[in-house]
């Protein structure tokens, strides 16, 4: 009976022996494994740049590797996994103005795997002052590239300098800008329609349209939902009757009428 038993004790010692010595060589398996890896190089970058509408990019997958270069010091094919931080190259990333968003990480077969998510412009602001620069739905600054324009609206004209806390500035003309830029791609007819917004030195604003050479002024931004599907109205109605020549400029002010210019006269109601 206590041979037995003592036998049991030591074929249980002895599995918990095996047990650990199997946990101890898992342990050195994968110490070695992640060892070998932080010391081997990096085999390859799969880079993703979301496009904008499905066609075009602000950033180039080659400004983007350089970006990567640059953050590393070397060439990507000689960075070890050992010097590589994933958070602090997204960070690094998004320095530039075009992305709003990054993510890196590493997969099973060595390669890092990069993906960019691009500010989406909805003007492009053009001042009288020199500044060129696009804003995206949040009013956030997108540098301009040579060679790479995305097709939106311009605003120009008297508008007041781009700088980090605009937002917090009440009568910053800005505020107009992208009130008028945030609602304009709500409708695809005065998406079509708009080309500029332009700011005059007393901040009203007059919208010129891709056809025709009319001028539309609405003045403020106030009651501007109004305003514009007044502007939809007259396209549909008075424009599409008589003409896109027939009048020099509607003006919108006053949202319950609409003040129209014919050449050469003064006004006609």
């Amino acid at each position: 009976m206590r041979k037995s038993k003592g036998k049991k004790q030591l074929e249980e010692l002895w599995t918990k022996v095996l047990w650990i010595s199997a946990l101890v060589g898992v342990a050195a398996l994968v110490w070695f494994s992640v060892n070998a890896q932080l010391k081997s190089n990096i085999n390859r970058i799969e880079l993703n740049i979301e496009k904008l509408d499905g066609s075009r990019n602000l950033i180039s997958e080659e400004v983007a590797l350089k970006h990567i270069e640059n953050f590393f010091g070397i060439e990507i094919q000689e960075v070890k996994f050992a010097k590589l931080e994933t958070k602090k190259l997204e960070a690094a990333l998004i320095n530039d103005s075009r992305i709003e968003h990054a993510e890196v990480y590493v997969d099973g077969n060595n390669v890092l795997n990069i993906n960019i998510v691009q500010r989406a412009p909805i003007v492009r602001v053009m001042a009288d002052s020199g500044e060129d620069y696009y804003l995206d739905k949040y009013g956030e600054r997108i540098k301009t590239v040579k060679n790479s324009a995305v097709r939106v609206p311009i605003a120009s004209g008297a508008i007041d300098d781009f700088d980090s806390d605009w937002k917090e500035k009440q009568g910053h003309t800005l505020h107009d800008v992208l009130s008028l830029a945030q609602e304009l791609p709500k409708d695809d007819f005065l998406q079509a329609l708009v080309e500029q917004i332009y700011v005059e030195r007393d901040g009203s604003i007059t919208l010129i349209p891709k056809v025709g050479k009319q001028e539309l002024i609405i003045g403020s931004t106030d009651k501007l939902k109004v305003k514009l599907r007044n502007i939809k109205l007259t396209y549909k109605t008075i424009v599409r009757i008589k003409g896109f020549d027939k009048y020099d400029r509607f003006n919108f002010e006053i949202t319950n009428q609409i003040n129209a210019v014919k050449p050469d006269q003064k006004s006609n109601t």
